[in-house]
């Protein structure tokens, strides 16, 4: 049986970067050689071209490190597809944009004036992309801090609920009830209050409140909805969690007793339906076993004033 393999990150960052580190040692030792053999200093030239080379190969080798951590399970896991790709994309460029800069210095071209101009350029791009940068940090943000996830179902404050179906790097896209989509900007949700239906889990209480004549027997009424709420969990037990259901009552109502029916179900997302089906079984029961549900009802006293 072979032994575990305890640092499987280096051994797949070295298997990735062999050939780059092998290319830069070769460099780099050719360059620390440049330094003990006085002809080459006669060719400047030479030395400024492997001095070059080698800051460039090592970018390369920063880059292909980033390839692999981009490909960990813990990364992959955690960030979409797209998001993983802009965001290492984005690292890439920046250790080749920052490679390109250090060799172009090392041959002493001189590179005050391009990071002048990067400067300048920079903060008009940055003005001119206000909003879609905007979008993009808030969705760094919901990325990392995860409020939300796809297959979430949310409320946003202005009223917007539905399951989460993306989270891309500029919006947020909700599918509601009627099967359309929402598409909310990053910037705007990353801002907003949500409730997240499956935070901490996906389980959810199913309530249904009803009420039932002051002249029924309240163990009786008790007992005929857990019974009902029973016998549809038994046929539709894929719904539903192993907790039992159970009513409340709560209060005395203008009409009548007023409770609550509690099942625990399994996902938010099934609460729509499960509580169509469940409202006509206790109808039926309630029929069945001849329990009154009263309509609301007012006794209004009319009082004869003398001379009308």
């Amino acid at each position: 049986m072979s032994p575990p393999d305890r640092f499987p990150i280096v051994r797949k960052i070295l298997a990735r970067i062999w050939l780059q580190a092998v290319i830069l040692a070769l460099f780099l030792s050719v360059h620390v050689l440049f330094d003990f053999i006085p002809e080459i200093k006669n060719y400047p030239v030479i030395h400024k071209v492997v001095g070059f080379l080698t800051v460039w190969i090592g970018a390369w080798l920063a880059s292909r490190v980033l390839s692999v951590l981009r490909e960990m399970p813990a990364v992959s896991n955690r960030l979409a597809p797209n998001l993983r790709l802009l965001i290492f994309g984005f690292f890439q460029l920046l250790i080749y944009a920052l490679g390109f800069l250090i060799a172009l210095d090392s041959v002493g071209v001189s590179i005050t004036p391009l990071l002048a101009s990067l400067g300048v350029g920079s903060l008009a791009v940055g003005l001119a992309l206000q909003d879609t940068l905007g979008n993009l940090f808030s969705g760094f943000y919901l990325y990392l801090d995860r409020p939300i996830a796809p297959g979430d179902w949310i409320r946003t404050e202005s009223g917007i609920e539905g399951q989460v179906s993306r989270i891309g790097w500029r919006s947020t896209h909700v599918i509601i009830g009627n099967e359309n989509t929402v598409v909310i900007p990053n910037s705007k949700l990353s801002t907003s209050n949500i409730t997240n239906f499956n935070l901490p889990t996906r389980e959810t209480t199913l309530t249904i409140p009803l009420s039932v004549a002051y002249s029924s027997d309240l163990e009786v009424v008790e007992k005929t909805l857990v019974e009902a709420a029973k016998e549809f969990i038994l046929s539709n037990r894929d719904f539903f969690t192993a907790a039992a259901p159970f009513v409340r009552y709560t209060r005395f109502g203008e009409s009548g007793v007023e409770a609550v029916v509690s099942l625990q179900l399994q996902n938010f997302s099934d609460l729509a339906v499960v509580r169509h089906e469940v409202m006509k079984v206790i109808k039926l029961k309630l029929d069945s076993a001849k329990i009154e549900m009263p309509y609301p009802q007012r006794t209004v006293h009319l009082v004869a004033e003398k001379g009308i």
